[in-house]
């Protein structure tokens, strides 16, 4: 049977990620801030400025960016946002971008190398899209991806478009 290792720390704490290699844990520590856990050693991420109970739900494999959220006060209500720490960066934490239209959104995973995020985002009607953030040369960008029946009745939608257009012609 596997023992487990106790993780210490100060506060009541969630362990949620793990690096490829299984020596860096991240998580949360009560509401109060993210955990990164290395070598026996506790680190304190975030919060985000403007934001509280940061989580922490992954981290890549050399232990270098870990994606996760926290919350920001709109109009009174509390609200996620995705973020990312970078180890080395100053800042070392920032919020990801979010798109025009949405109310919130949370990062979930990375790549092993750290560049490409994924997590969702809800926009204002309540539906939740899928969300990718890819490092570029300008900085993240976002891509909202689609689902297969958003993809299908895109399709449906040019074709009727184009049925519309052929009766159109002389």
């Amino acid at each position: 049977m596997v023992q487990p290792t106790v993780l210490r720390t100060l506060c009541g704490i969630a362990a949620c990620g793990v690096n490829n290699r299984g020596n860096i844990i991240v998580g949360e520590c009560g509401k109060d801030y993210a955990v990164y856990w290395i070598d026996g050693s506790t680190n304190k991420i975030g919060p985000v400025v403007g934001g509280s109970e940061t989580t922490a739900l992954a981290v890549n494999g050399d232990g270098g960016v870990v994606v996760g959220f926290d919350y920001i006060l709109v109009d009174i209500l509390p609200v996620s946002r995705a973020f990312r720490w970078k180890k080395d960066a100053t800042p070392p934490i920032h919020n990801l971008n979010i798109p025009e239209d949405y109310s919130s959104n949370i990062s979930r995973d990375l790549n092993n190398t750290g560049d490409i995020i994924v997590g969702y985002g809800t926009c204002a009607g309540g539906n939740t899209v899928a969300l990718r953030w890819k490092e570029t040369s300008g900085g993240l960008e976002i891509v909202k991806l689609i689902s297969p029946l958003e993809l299908i009745i895109s399709l449906l939608r040019v074709r009727a478009k184009m049925v519309e257009l052929s009766w159109a012609l002389p």
